[in-house]
């Protein structure tokens, strides 16, 4: 078992089937495959409660858990001043089947078009705040915030509104049927 107690600003890619969980007190941009399986193993006491129980999925999650040991070395765990070094490019973080994570260090106003990734695109603010400028609509992308471009927008613009601004790129891989 993995016990890693995160600090402001890390980055942890998690390989899909790995069994976690998250106390509190932290926020978490947690980024996964399409999917509408969640194996509950654990509730952190709601399951005790009839208001709040949730079904548990043992015996599922049982059979799917992935029981390798995670591997926590770069570029899989960042801590936040490795994390925060792009230095006005897109540092890759993770690339996996379902999507490509980088991190995106916005410096100048950068143009870009869509229709290269042939897929949508989310970018969340990580530190400071983004301009996203694409089709007809202006969206303000304030730290913890996120916004989706659909794959269609074409051209659309991102610039800086403060002095730092780094956001995290998420590029969805289309499906292969």
């Amino acid at each position: 078992m993995n016990i890693i107690n995160p600090k402001k600003g890390d980055f942890i890619f998690i390989e899909p089937g790995t069994l976690h969980s998250a106390t509190g007190g932290i926020t978490v941009a947690e980024i996964q495959q399409v999917s509408d399986i969640t194996y509950r193993v654990y509730d952190w006491g709601r399951e005790h409660n009839p208001e709040t129980a949730r079904e548990m999925h043992l015996d599922e999650a049982i059979d799917c858990i992935n029981y390798r040991k995670l591997e926590i070395k770069p570029p899989l765990y960042l801590r936040n001043d490795e994390f925060l070094s792009a230095n006005g490019s897109r540092k890759n973080l993770a690339d996996c089947s379902y999507f490509k994570i980088s991190l995106f260090e916005v410096n100048e106003k950068e143009r870009l078009e869509s229709d290269i990734f042939n897929s949508f695109i989310i970018y969340f603010s990580v530190d400071g705040e983004a301009i996203i400028k694409g089709g007809d609509g202006v969206v303000s992308l304030m730290r913890g915030e996120c916004a989706i471009l659909p794959a269609y927008i074409g051209e659309y613009t991102i610039e800086k509104a403060t002095p730092s601004c780094h956001l995290l790129e998420i590029i969805g891989k289309p499906r292969v049927n």
